[in-house]
């Protein structure tokens, strides 16, 4: 078995004997259901699978440079590779192309992509232009994100205004006026709703129910 370990760049190990001690194994099939996260078989089809693969990109990312990461693979490692790097293009502000061409030249055998590569670039779409464009962003992504701080999941949404076109529709949320669709998104906990200051977009929420808590002005 190969292991991707990433502390701060992507490395390789072929045993499991030269793996840190104290590192987390974080993902990357359905078939170790003992790794601290999984991600479904692909094809990537349904909003619960997509909310799965952005946790585990966030997870490998956040983590950088704190604790050593393994990320296991069986003989299909493309999703693997997607998702190391998505989460290193992420950490090092660079391109997924770039740190794939690093990768390659590390083990010419890495597989060009993957159907989780195409899942990916819905995700993260700032990591696939040709430069890498922070701003760059969907409303899915924005949306993940803010579930994970909430801990909350796809599986939680009740309702949602949004179409699949608006919510993945890539959007500079930096600068320029509203770009991004309005919306309302239920789920069992919160009520989340866009907000804009400046021309910088992003997602607020309360809490559905009664919770005491005064909500502050939002947006400008």
């Amino acid at each position: 078995m190969l292991t991707w370990i990433i502390p701060n760049k992507l490395a390789k190990a072929a045993y499991d004997d030269i793996v840190p001690a104290n590192a987390k194994s974080i993902l990357v099939a359905a078939e170790y259901p003992e790794m601290d996260f999984r991600i479904v078989d692909e094809p990537i089809v349904s909003d619960e699978q997509l909310d799965q693969v952005m946790r585990a990109i966030m997870t490998v990312y956040q983590t950088m440079g704190k604790t050593p990461l393994v990320i296991r693979c069986q003989q299909g490692r493309s999703r693997s590779v997607a998702i190391a790097c998505a989460a290193a293009a992420l950490y090092d502000r660079t391109t997924y192309g770039e740190e794939h061409k690093k990768l390659r030249c590390c083990d010419e055998t890495v597989l060009p992509q993957s159907a989780i590569e195409v899942a990916v670039r819905l995700l993260v779409p700032r990591i696939f232009s040709d430069a890498y464009n922070e701003e760059l962003t969907t409303w899915r992504e924005l949306l993940i994100t803010d579930f994970m701080w909430n801990q909350e999941s796809w599986s939680n949404i009740e309702s949602m205004t949004l179409t699949r076109e608006q919510l993945d529709n890539a959007f500079n949320c930096s600068w320029g006026g509203i770009h991004g669709s309005p919306f309302t998104v239920w789920t069992k906990k919160r009520v989340y709703f866009p907000a804009c200051y400046d021309g910088s977009e992003w997602i607020e929420s309360v809490s559905r129910h009664p919770d005491g808590n005064a909500t502050e002005h939002i947006g400008g």
